[in-house]
């Protein structure tokens, strides 16, 4: 029996519709705190050979994931990525790549995500498998953040669960991604894409100005006590030796003195 036109219909309606079902590749967090740069796939720390995991070559600095396999219906390709900058200023930190690219079948992609951190940015630009449009993509993004024509990134991303740097949660209406003309590019709906800085938690100024002014001073003023009170003790000395009978000078040394100068140690110290 021949199948009808409506059945074939149905049926290739039916394994586009699976096709289209969010692949398994899931959360993808690049843990820059330390070195070497390590990648945890769905929690699991990623290794080279893994599946998914990493693929060679890499440094201290720089990773590269093996190819993810989804299928999705309104993916595009091409390079995309985003630029994060050390906080507050225009140099450049972490560098994200995302190459989506056209798989064997209809509306299949093949995904596969790069790393790199400084000073190994625009490694993969030079080495395999040699992402061509890495450095135009880099200096695109650049030059447009630092110009204000996109919104410029900094690096916030700590090691304490909860508080990672989400680059792309469609979930949530996150995406940082952008395309070589700084347009928002799109990524598998089934990714959810973090990073972990290597920025260090710095002490507001508030906090840090008293403390260094403190420290600074601690020193001179209590050198100054104590040289004040041996002055005032050896004036005293020299004044018995050359006092009048029945005429003498008490020494500093008393329980008030004591005490200010003790006081005064114990809180220039422990502040």
């Amino acid at each position: 029996m021949k199948a009808g036109p409506r059945f074939i219909a149905a049926a290739l309606g039916a394994i586009l519709w699976l096709w289209d079902v969010p692949a398994s590749a899931g959360t993808i967090l690049f843990d820059d705190s330390s070195e070497p740069v390590q990648v945890f796939i769905n929690g699991t720390k990623a290794v080279i050979g893994g599946d998914p995991g990493l693929l060679d070559p890499i440094t201290s600095e720089a990773v590269r994931t093996t190819v993810f396999d989804t299928f999705c219906f309104s993916c595009t390709t091409g390079i995309r990525g985003v630029v994060l900058f050390e906080p507050g200023t225009s140099e450049v930190s972490d560098f994200v790549i995302a190459l989506p690219l056209f798989g064997g079948f209809p509306f299949e992609i093949f995904t596969q995500f790069f790393f790199e951190s400084d000073p190994d940015i625009l490694f993969y630009a030079t080495h395999s498998p040699v992402v061509a449009m890495e450095a135009a993509l880099l200096n695109s993004l650049t030059t447009k953040a630092l110009a204000g024509q996109i919104p410029k990134t900094d690096e916030t991303g700590i090691a304490e669960p909860g508080k990672e740097q989400v680059l792309f949660d469609s979930s949530k209406g996150i995406n940082l991604f952008r395309d070589l003309n700084g347009a928002t590019a799109d990524l598998d709906s089934s990714f959810v894409i973090k990073v972990i800085s290597d920025v260090s938690d710095v002490p507001e100024p508030s906090t840090v100005w008293p403390l260094l002014l403190l420290i600074g001073f601690a020193g001179p003023v209590i050198r100054g006590i104590k040289l004040i009170s041996f002055n005032i003790n050896l004036i005293a000395d020299v004044g018995n030796l050359l006092r009048p009978s029945g005429l003498r000078f008490r020494p500093v040394h008393s329980q008030k003195s004591s005490n200010a100068k003790s006081t005064s140690y114990v809180r220039l110290s422990g502040r």
